[in-house]
């Protein structure tokens, strides 16, 4: 995912990257992050491609004082809000709407293929927001909860 984003984006260089052992995703991922802030000084920002993953790699930035580092990540939980309201490195995630997704796959499923219909398409595509800490929900709410309580999911 990242890879294919990267040449829309020039001037990001990519100092290193790690593939999670599992399990224990988010403690291999503070190891590794913490070698890397070793190997690499310069490092100025972490991309997670799950939260789990990115949560970890926080800790470390944490513990090695570096307040000049943004992490984001993927996944929009609970314990990753409670983190971008804290101020700290993790500034950003999306929040995929699952039960959205699921939705329309079982509405497609219900309404053309158990009818022996063709589906009416081929993907489909849900919003999926970007979390700051300016529309982040509050403690114990998952974004979409959030939203349909009619709350902002725009920044403000």
């Amino acid at each position: 995912m990242l890879q294919a984003m990267l040449p829309e984006y020039p001037n990001i260089k990519v100092a290193a990257s790690h593939v999670a052992k599992f399990p224990g995703a988010a403690e291999d991922c503070r190891a590794a992050m913490e070698n890397i802030l070793l190997a690499h000084p310069e490092i100025d920002g972490v991309w997670g491609a799950w939260d789990e993953l990115t949560m970890g790699a926080v800790q470390a930035v944490i513990a090695a004082g570096r307040d000049d580092i943004t992490c984001v990540g993927i996944d929009g939980n609970k314990s990753t809000f409670d983190a971008i309201r804290s101020g700290g490195p993790f500034k950003m995630t999306v929040a995929p709407d699952w039960e959205g997704g699921v939705y329309l796959a079982v509405t497609e499923l219900e309404e053309r293929l158990w009818k022996g219909e063709p589906p009416t398409q081929q993907q489909f595509y849900i919003d999926i927001p970007i979390v700051t800490i300016h529309n982040c929900p509050p403690a114990g709410w998952f974004y979409g909860e959030w939203v349909e309580a009619g709350m902002p999911a725009e920044p403000k």
